[in-house]
Parts: C-alpha cells; sequence; structure tokens
C-alpha cells in the first residue's frame, strides 16, 4: 500500500514538473517571438556604436564585432527626446552636469563577466578605450547619465537590452555586447584566416 502511494506520488511530481517545463518554454518561445520583432534596446541610453543587434532567436544581443582593440563606444546624449515626462513637468531645461559613467565587462564561460575597464565623470557621450582589449574575445558593457535637478544628484538606468532582467545588478546577459577582431595590422580589422589564405 506504502509502495503504490510513492508511486502514484512520484508520477504526480513527474507530471508537475513536466507541465511546468512546457510552460516555461511557452512563455520563452513567445517572449522571443514578441521582443524579437524590435531592434531597440528598451531600457536606459541606447547604444549608437557597436550597434545593438539582437541575436536570432534569442533574448539577448548579438556580439557585434567592433574595428580595433581600442574602439571608441557611443551612446545616446542625455537628456534624450523620450524624456518628456521631465519636459512635462517644466523640468528638462533644469537637468545640467550631465556626467556619463562606462562598464566594461570580459565574458566568463558564455555568461557573466570580469571587470576590466570603467571610467566615470565622462563629459560626452563617447568614449575612446584607454587600453588595448584582449583580442577575439566577448565583451559586455552598459552606460548611465549622471545628472542635477532641484539640488539633487540623480541617475538613469544601466542601459540594457530587455525588461527581463531590469532591476538586476550589471553585468547581466542584458547589457550591450561586442566581440574583437582576431588581430589588428596597420590600424584596421585582421583575421587570422588571412594569414591562412596568404600562405596557401
Amino acid at each position: 500500500m506504502k509502495i503504490a502511494a510513492l508511486r502514484h506520488h512520484t508520477l504526480t511530481v513527474a507530471g508537475l514538473l513536466r507541465d511546468f517545463r512546457q510552460r516555461t518554454a511557452l512563455l520563452l518561445i513567445t517572449f522571443i517571438l514578441v521582443t524579437g520583432c524590435t531592434n531597440t534596446p528598451v531600457i536606459g541610453l541606447q547604444p549608437e556604436y557597436p550597434p545593438y543587434e539582437r541575436g536570432s532567436f534569442s533574448l539577448w544581443a548579438a556580439f557585434v564585432e567592433v574595428e580595433s582593440l581600442q574602439p571608441t563606444l557611443r551612446w545616446q546624449q542625455y537628456p534624450t527626446m523620450d524624456d518628456r515626462g521631465w519636459e512635462m513637468q517644466g523640468k528638462l531645461e533644469q537637468i545640467q552636469d550631465v556626467r556619463y559613467e562606462l562598464r566594461v565587462w570580459a565574458i566568463v564561460d558564455n555568461y557573466m563577466g570580469t571587470l576590466v575597464y570603467s571610467r566615470s565623470g565622462l563629459d560626452l557621450p563617447y568614449h575612446e578605450i584607454e587600453q588595448a582589449l584582449d583580442p577575439a574575445t566577448q565583451y559586455q558593457w552598459t552606460v548611465r547619465a549622471w545628472f542635477g535637478l532641484n539640488g539633487r544628484v540623480h541617475a538613469t538606468e544601466w542601459g540594457l537590452t530587455s525588461h527581463l532582467l531590469r532591476g538586476y545588478t550589471v553585468p547581466n546577459p542584458s547589457c550591450y555586447r561586442f566581440s574583437t577582431p582576431a588581430s589588428i595590422k596597420n590600424g584596421s580589422r585582421h583575421h587570422a584566416e588571412a594569414d591562412e589564405v596568404s600562405l596557401n
């Protein structure tokens, strides 16, 4: 009797887990189909270079290859044209002392990252990385603006490509992404494959 009851309980739990996995997969597919229709980041300042490109059938951004090991990262200037909420309250012109904070992480284990570069107090919405990054490496990056308003200091949200991890600490998979070329020669992108072709 006890063995039969235990078997019934085990089958019930297995059924519930199978139903949960099916529902989770359906929600994930729906989210990908809905969010895959746009290439516009939904949170924070949008990246201009490297541009944001969504990965094929992926929740996260693709790794866009840059031209240099010291790329100039560019992003949307703050305040943006979308900040109409401030304007409606008559506060847009009161925003002052805008500065930007930038962070770059090297990807570790195809997921999270190790902080390799950070700058704060940037005056302009772009910044050339001041140290050479590693070649053939994937990176995550994000940026936010700090500004003064009514005698207090405020900050925008970190730039992310999805609401899914909004509110989580950075880095997370919603950060912007890029990859570096295999090597650089004469100031331009150069791949190892080119050497192989030239030797054949």
